[in-house]
């Protein structure tokens, strides 16, 4: 036998048992003994070699079919793509008789007015073939056909299952001997209806109908040999993984038949230059172009509504995109160290910037957020350290925790009283940052939130702020600060270090300050309203309502201080830092709090009093000044402190405040010893 496939142009309607039938060709009215045949989608380029493989593969397993109408044969080259088609594979009889159709013996006639077998095997033997009137009009001209002509004595007309077996082995073994001669490196399927092929120059087509396959492994071998994907028309998803780490991929064409494109579809695709999303597809899944470094623009539709978390992180190159109005929400780190974005419009439909949204965007310079939008999210623009200035829509809510983090160059913040809640570090070390007005809407200052701001000279906090959190102006350059009446809490090392602080007023209503609060360096002086029921001051220094506590003295008055007679208390960290040189407590005073003098460096000389009954935890702790001999509150002696080394009591820890002297107990662990 010589084999040749007949390709149909339209398909075949069914009859059962095709083997039943033979094939006559109503030109040469040469007989064919018909082995198989299938419907499939077919175009030009799928008459490659390994694709006939793939065909003879298909009929063997398909139910074998054809109709007793008349078959018009086309060329390859005319076919259309996607053409749904049948193809005949048969084997021409030993025999050169011709045969009517009349006959009594069923039949399947083939007009052959374009007749062109897509593949012989091996050799053929020219038949030229008059021109004759065709069953199946067309206007194609009247061609000569190559018809695979052989004889063979052990040929019959009746092919037995073992002999179609042996021949389909034989065809299929001269077939992959000669698609290594050919240009494709490899195909296959990657979805129900979806098959792809691989060319030797590094294009990856993707064609048939329906979804790719999710996670394909079909390709791994060539990954990072292909440079090009095209997908054709017919194809609706792109699935996950799908091209993830495809490094030499520098294009890619999507067609509008696509509706979805999976997690990670291109992750990690480096060269990857260019990319136009079709319209049509809605969901932007996550990590879709997660690290395509080489991505320098980005066309997504008006059909998008959601950018997914991770969509373009690590994408250094991209240097703009326009988020289109029916974007409403945008995902965790969606563009995060997208370092060359300039700039971005926020979206009028998007109700909150996700979480990292636009994180280390180091060149980002400008930001336009919509009449619309609630929410600013966690770290959403922090470290964008070209950011210089930024707007707040009336529609803003909250700003999350860190969003502007570290934001060197922001100098102008519009903050509108829409806004109730700005979060812990919002503004943490923006440098640039000069001045700006608290919204009315919010009611604590949460800690860090403007905190190591070196240039901030004034923040207007509203009436309604009753908190103040700890670290809140850490740092800050402040050069002064109002509380309103509504303040009740001040937190701990709220104001600490604020440099440019030299006076602090508390208004009436701070009820509690927490440790450390005012350790500026230069503050010298605290005031309180007169009104104020818990605080008052005596010549700048901070006491209870009573004047029983010392609360707070400037850490930047130096000299020496007598603390007034009737007080009884020293706070928690009250001298904490300070400059003071000598201090003289006065009898009376029965407690000295835990760092109660602690850090002041400059302090070289106190008395203590009989009356003092309790030092606490590290009151002493780096006075490097303070000389070693003074009295005991304990054993009213002239006793050693140990300040920093292993204490002389015995108990072993280093910076205990026992004293060394003969008669002293220690009472280091006594809290643990009673536990």
């Amino acid at each position: 036998f010589r084999y040749c496939f007949y390709f149909t142009q339209g398909n075949v309607k069914s009859i059962d048992n095709i083997k039943r039938y033979k094939m006559i060709d109503s030109i040469t009215k040469k007989r064919y003994t018909i082995l198989g045949s299938g419907t499939i989608k077919l175009r030009k380029k799928d008459l490659r070699m390994k694709h006939i493989q793939m065909v003879i593969s298909f009929m063997l397993t398909v139910t074998m079919v054809i109709g007793m109408t008349p078959l018009t044969v086309v060329r390859a080259e005319e076919m259309k793509d996607a053409v749904e088609t049948t193809a005949i594979w048969v084997a021409e009889n030993e025999t050169e008789e011709t045969v009517s159709v009349e006959e009594s013996e069923p039949f399947a006639e083939i007009s052959t007015e374009s007749v062109e077998p897509a593949q012989t095997i091996p050799e053929t033997t020219n038949v030229t073939v008059p021109a004759e009137e065709t069953t199946v009009p067309t206007e194609a001209p009247t061609e000569t056909v190559t018809e695979p002509v052989q004889t063979d004595p052990e040929a019959t007309e009746a092919t037995s299952p073992k002999e179609t077996e042996i021949m389909v082995t034989e065809a299929l073994e001269e077939i992959t001997a000669s698609a290594e001669a050919a240009d494709l490196l490899a195909s296959g399927r990657c979805g129900k209806d979806v098959y792809w092929d691989l060319e030797s120059g590094g294009t990856l087509t993707i064609y048939g109908s329906g979804d790719m396959d999710d996670y394909p492994s079909f390709w791994d071998d060539f990954r990072y040999e292909i440079s090009n994907v095209v997908i054709e028309d017919g194809v609706t998803s792109i699935g996950k993984n799908a091209f993830q780490s495809c490094t030499s991929l520098t294009s890619i064409i999507i067609p509008e038949s696509v509706n979805t494109i999976g997690k990670y579809a291109f992750a990690l695709c480096e060269n990857l230059a260019r990319v136009s999303i079709p319209d049509g597809v809605v969901n932007i899944e996550e990590g879709v172009f997660a690290d395509c470094s080489g991505l320098t623009s980005v066309f997504i539709p008006s059909s998008v509504t959601n950018i997914g978390d991770y969509a373009f992180s690590g994408c250094i190159n991209l240097i703009s995109v326009d988020i289109p109005d029916s974007v409403t929400s945008m995902g965790e780190a969606a563009f995060i160290e997208c370092s060359s974005l300039i700039s971005v419009t926020i979206p009028k439909g998007v109700t909150s910037i996700g979480d990292l949204g636009f994180y280390n965007c180091s060149s980002l310079r400008d930001v336009v957020i919509s009449e619309g939008v609630t929410g600013i999210g966690n770290n959403a623009f922090a470290s964008c350290q070209s950011l210089e200035r930024i707007e707040l829509p009336d529609s803003m809510t909250f700003i999350g925790d860190h969003a502007f983090f570290n934001c060197k160059k922001l100098s102008t913040i519009s903050i509108p009283d829409s806004v109730s809640e700005i979060g812990e570090n919002a503004f943490w070390a923006c440098d640039s940052l000069t001045s700006i007005v608290l919204p009315a809407g919010i009611t604590a200052i949460k800690p860090y939130t403007l905190s190591m701001c070196d240039n901030l000279k004034n923040v207007v906090i509203p009436e309604g702020v009753t908190v103040i959190g700890d670290f809140a102006f850490l740092g800050s350059g402040l050069t002064d600060i109002i509380f309103p009446e509504s303040v009740t809490y001040i937190g701990e090392y709220a104001f600490y270090g604020c440099h440019n602080l030299t006076d602090i007023t508390l208004s009436q209503g701070v009820s509690e300050i927490g440790i450390g609060a005012f350790g500026g360096f230069n503050i010298t002086a605290i005031y309180v309203d007169d009104q104020n029921e818990n605080f008052c001051d005596l010549n700048g220094v901070l006491f209870s309502k009573d004047k029983t506590v010392l609360v707070n003295y400037p850490v930047a008055r130096k000299g020496s201080y007598e603390i007034p007679k009737g007080t009884l208390v020293i706070a928690e960290a009250a001298f904490s830092g300070s400059s003071v040189t000598a201090v003289t407590i006065p009898e009376g005073v029965l407690d000295i709090g835990n760092m109660g003098f602690s850090y002041c460096g400059w302090l070289s000389s106190i008395t203590i009093p009989t009356s003092v009954t309790s030092i606490g935890e590290s009151a002493f702790v780096e006075c490097e000044e303070l000389k070693d001999e003074i009295e005991c509150p304990e054993c009213n002696n002239i006793i050693e402190l140990d300040w920093g080394d292993e204490c002389d009591c015995g108990c072993g820890d280093d910076g205990c405040d026992c004293c060394s002297h003969e008669d002293h107990e220690c009472h280091c662990h006594e809290e643990e010893d009673d536990m």
